[in-house]
């Protein structure tokens, strides 16, 4: 190595370790340098900025069972990846060792279920996307993995948990045209699904729960885009892409589209869906004739109402047939086709 490469090579490591040392050591005099531990474990993380932010919180929040700098090396190593994981793991090693090692942190601060919190948030704010936290209130949480304790969590107990990973690092919070919301980088959210493993699929549910009883609120169209195609990427990994979730999902993003009001983009989602479905369910599944409503509806709402008509009225048949006249399929179908005469009779 080279004069040059030598000093750069020192540069920054130097500056590794003071990102290191601010979150670790906040309050510390910066005349001084880092020490020669906090150089080597900087150089550890790789001088992952992400990894040296996550790593500095976690000494500064757990300074006994941590040890120091030395013995974080320590803990790092013990949860070195096996080289035979996949590429995406093996790439954000640093990140990921020190997700674990924050992540069995979080295990003993148990009644602020920061953990579970943390693998919702992971779905909720995929791709960095800001999570409204209107969406994490109690009664959206009802029934998830965190109602662990026979009892829903009170927003009190939310915003315990909302602060423990504040301080590792793991979420930030910050207005956004004036209402509160918490983000976590795009990575990190990354690399807590993958550190998830087979729990991934339980979590996916819960953030499906939430999402749903959730839907009808205005400008979170981001944030349900990406936590959908989150749950959709576990269920399509773990259940197969014609599993009834799976194919479920992909229906949630067709329904998204046409809250949107891209009707277009909602129409080849519902066909794409159906034509699944179809296929792995069967024509005459509740499912497979819930898409077929979607697509009247779609078809009605672009101002074709004898089309419409015609594909509600060839649906009502099916249904009657295989759900019955109470189902609520049914009856919705019936209530659309009274809309389109009324809509004539006015005309």
């Amino acid at each position: 190595m080279t004069e040059p490469d030598t000093a750069r090579h020192t540069d920054e490591s130097l500056a590794a370790a003071r990102v290191l040392w601010e979150h670790a050591e906040p309050d510390h005099e910066r005349e001084s340098e880092p020490s020669p531990e906090a150089i080597e474990l900087a150089a550890q993380l790789g001088a992952e900025p992400l990894a040296l932010r996550l790593m500095g919180r976690l000494l500064r929040e757990h300074p006994l069972t941590i040890g120091g700098y030395a013995n974080a090396r320590s803990l790092l190593d013990h949860h070195d990846p096996d080289t035979r994981a996949d590429a995406a793991t093996h790439n954000n090693s640093a990140l990921h060792r020190v997700c674990v090692v924050s992540m069995t942190h979080l295990d003993q601060q148990r009644l602020t279920r920061a953990r579970p919190l943390l693998a919702v948030v992971a779905f909720l704010g995929a791709a960095g996307v800001p999570v409204p936290l209107r969406r994490l209130d109690p009664a959206s949480l009802r029934g998830t993995i965190l109602d662990t304790h026979d009892d829903v969590p009170g927003s009190d107990e939310v915003e315990l948990g909302l602060g423990v990973l504040a301080a590792h690092g793991f979420v930030s919070r910050r207005l956004v045209d004036g209402e509160a919301t918490i983000t976590l980088h795009p990575v990190v959210t990354r690399v807590i699904r993958e550190l998830l493993g087979a729990s991934a699929l339980e979590v996916a549910e819960s953030v499906s729960v939430i999402l749903a009883r959730g839907k009808g609120a205005d400008g979170d169209f981001d944030m349900e885009d990406a936590a959908y195609r989150a749950v959709l990427a576990v269920r399509d990994q773990r259940l197969g892409s014609e599993h009834p979730d799976t194919l479920w999902t992909q229906h949630r993003l067709a329904d998204l589209a046409a809250r949107r009001g891209d009707l277009d983009a909602a129409e080849t989602a519902y066909q794409e869906v159906l034509r699944a479905q179809t296929q792995a369910l069967g024509a005459e599944h509740p499912d497979s004739l819930w898409s077929r409503y979607r697509l009247a509806w779609v078809t009605q709402r672009r101002g074709d109402p004898a089309a419409a008509e015609a594909s509600y009225r060839e649906l009502l048949g099916v249904q009657r047939r295989v759900l019955g006249d109470r189902h609520p399929y049914t009856r919705l179908t019936q209530e659309a086709l009274a809309e389109i005469t009324r809509g004539a009779s006015a005309r």
